[in-house]
């Protein structure tokens, strides 16, 4: 009886919390979210400030759309990184459902905004002129399918009173209501009932373990083991997948890992980007590098910000 109340029942109400914050984060993003992603072109020379910025919105959907235009070369590998740096995925709904935490998340998302950009303009300037040849390869393909265009026309030989009976095709327009309700509505549903689908597995697995083991003694191994935390949280960032933040922020919620390990972790936390960049075979010298950026910059930070905490608390 005990188990089912501290475990089951206590999961089930945690997670229906971040179900409702996760909704109505969707929902409002979906509003904007066609317009932002088309703000961080290769052509922007602040694109990493953008992308950074973009980042820092709760959605993993962000993260997927930037790795999808870096692969058509849409963007340049730093405001790739921006965005990667910047996404904090769940981690910000699951902070608002804890009053005590919640004061940690301007700092959380002011230090990620910086790292972002700041990475994001210092590759973007090592990498100059690949970027210039990616713009200048973007306005030849423009021009050739422009000349293409031109070319293309209809066979004289076609007889007009056939030609709208042969070619004519009706396209059925959706219903502008049922449209609206799709983008804004069931879209974020759908995708807050995934989130919400991981969230209560990690959360019956995460309490399962604290009930046998105890919240003091894993508290304890990690406060024991703090200067491996930021390693320990990157590690777990690095998991492809929104229940990573999920585990992170909780660990931050529960005293098991500082704010310093909790951020290097999420900096290294980018929702489903990783994934979608491991799916191009062709570029995977660029993922592995992009991999071991965010590593580093996670390390660099956590590590950093843990002996500045030390340092404050002593």
């Amino acid at each position: 009886m005990e188990f089912l109340q501290e475990v089951l029942l206590d999961s089930l109400i945690d997670s229906l919390k971040v179900l409702a914050i996760v909704f109505a984060f969707s929902f409002i993003v979906s509003f904007f979210e066609d317009k932002l992603s088309k703000t961080i072109g290769v052509n922007n020379k602040f694109s990493p400030v953008i992308g950074s910025a973009i980042g820092l919105i709760p959605q993993c959907g962000f993260s997927v759309i930037a790795s999808d235009m870096y692969l058509k070369r849409k963007i340049t590998m730093g405001t790739l990184l921006a965005v990667f740096i910047a996404c904090s995925d769940e981690a910000v709904p699951i902070l608002f459902t804890n009053p005590q935490k919640m004061v940690m998340i301007l700092p959380l998302l002011g230090i990620k905004f910086i790292a972002g950009f700041i990475i994001g303009f210092l590759l973007d300037t090592l990498f100059h002129n690949q970027i210039k040849k990616i713009q200048d390869k973007s306005i030849t393909n423009i021009q050739i399918t422009t000349k293409r265009m031109q070319k293309i026309s209809f066979s004289s030989q076609v007889k007009p009173d056939t030609c709208c009976q042969t070619y004519q095709v009706e396209f059925k327009k959706e219903d502008p209501k049922i449209a609206w309700m799709k983008k804004h509505l069931l879209n974020p549903f759908i995708h807050s009932i995934k989130i919400f689908a991981y969230v209560i597995v990690i959360n019956i697995l995460f309490s399962t373990l604290v009930f046998f083991i105890g919240q003091e003694n894993l508290n304890n191994f990690l406060n024991t083991n703090v200067y491996l935390s930021p390693l320990f949280s990157v590690i777990i960032g690095l998991i492809p997948n929104c229940a990573s933040s999920f585990v992170i922020t909780t660990l931050y919620i529960e005293g098991g890992l500082t704010f310093s390990a909790s951020l290097g972790g999420l900096i290294c936390n980018a929702g489903l980007g990783l994934v979608y960049l491991l799916k191009d075979r062709k570029k995977w010298r660029e993922t592995l590098l992009i991999i071991g950026l965010i590593v580093l910059v996670g390390l660099l930070v956590g590590y950093l910000s843990l002996s500045i905490e030390l340092l404050i608390t002593k």
